[in-house]
């Protein structure tokens, strides 16, 4: 393709992730592309013009999503000005459905193809959202293989081409290269601590863990936190004094798949987790109004995406009320003492690896959308 000017918004780090990659697989196709609008620090360094930066749209919990619509919408406001200005040929679309399926509906009125990466999980919670996909996305890549079924005899092009956290792990000597640069002992063992990318995430989680790591007394653990790039390394430094954990910026990857258990907040960090088959205890946490509204609108028995496919209780969720220090140490250890439900939990995990496609999927997506945009606009290919 000669030229390709698209709207991309992406509202969270996993979404960051995502729409780097996309952007790398497309720019290797079109001569000439041009990319706007919101993301992080990974789709910038593959050449997004930012609008915003992703950290303008991170907000945790329903309640606390009340407290900075204004702010939302008037980024919401100027992206749909953008578009009368910029006249992108399509948007590309990342996640966070509740501000893209309102820009997605803006663009729709305005004659614009839109694209989406990952579809809203409407199987779990706020089912209604469907309708509105199916009226404002016209082509969409899903990350499961049961969603394709909810767009059947749609006027969505759905497709599932893997899910993009399926890769060639790194080699064994890698790994065990960079666990060394964790391990104080050779003898230890290696627990990753993951509480969220967002700051909200990171005050709701980080305390209890930490009084956990405090109170356990953890013998031969060597305990890391790797650090989402949108969070203040020099502050989470400083309520890490005198406890026995490294601290790191970035490399959660690395981390994991160096790991024997983690503590792993909900959301795309944990499917990382169960996707490289270390027993991790899933952790959520938000303002009890939120818990409780999201209760009510669930439609499914478990938070975590690894429980949910595997339809049964593979990694102890403790949600809320039972998120607590006493909780996390009886779990961690269970995960570290208990051979055979280690294993279990193992067993389980490669189950759900194996339903999730092979490696390459953001590679596949990519060349779907060009597909897609080729066939509705008669844009050339190079």
């Amino acid at each position: 393709m000669k030229s390709l000017k698209l709207l991309m918004v992406a509202g969270e780090a996993s979404g960051d992730q995502h729409g780097a990659e996309l952007i790398r697989f497309i720019s290797s196709s079109v001569s000439n592309l041009e990319i706007y609008g919101i993301g992080g620090q990974r789709m910038l360094a593959q050449g997004l013009r930012p609008y915003y930066m992703l950290d303008s749209l991170q907000v945790h919990g329903l309640v606390e999503v009340l407290r900075h619509l204004p702010r939302l919408y008037q980024i919401l406001w100027n992206l749909v000005d953008s578009i009368r200005e910029e006249k992108p040929d399509a948007l590309l679309l990342v996640d966070y459905p509740g501000f893209n399926l309102k820009l997605a509906k803006k663009a729709k009125s305005m004659g614009i193809p839109v694209m989406m990466y990952n579809s809203p999980q409407v199987w779990a919670w706020r089912k209604g959202r469907l309708k509105q996909i199916i009226q404002c996305i016209d082509k969409l890549v899903v990350l499961f293989p049961f969603e394709l079924e909810l767009y059947e005899n749609t006027r969505v092009e759905a497709n599932f081409w893997g899910h993009p956290l399926v890769k060639k792990h790194h080699l064994e000597e890698t790994v065990l290269r960079f666990r060394k640069t964790i391990l104080t002992a050779p003898e230890n063992k290696v627990v990753t601590l993951a509480p969220g990318s967002r700051p909200s995430e990171i005050r709701q989680h980080l305390p209890v863990i930490l009084e956990a790591v405090r109170r356990g007394k953890f013998q031969n653990i060597d305990f890391v936190l790797p650090l989402a790039d949108s969070l203040d390394f020099q502050e989470i430094s400083e309520q890490l004094k005198e406890l026995p954990i490294k601290i790191l910026h970035g490399k959660f990857e690395e981390c994991i798949e160096a790991s024997d258990a983690a503590i792993v907040a909900s959301g795309t960090a944990s499917l990382q987790a169960g996707l490289a088959i270390v027993p991790y205890v899933l952790i959520y946490r938000v303002s009890p109004i939120s818990f409780w509204i999201a209760k009510k609108l669930a439609l499914v028995p478990f938070l975590g995406i690894l429980n949910l496919l595997a339809k049964k209780e593979v990694v102890k969720e403790l949600l809320q009320d039972d998120f607590t220090p006493e909780n996390l140490i009886n779990e961690l250890r269970n995960i570290l003492d208990d051979e055979v439900a280690n294993q279990r939990i193992r067993n389980e995990m490669g189950r759900v690896r194996e339903m999730l496609g092979d490696p390459g999927a953001y590679q596949r997506a990519a060349e779907d959308y060009l597909q897609y945009i080729v066939k509705i606009s008669g844009l050339e290919t190079s």
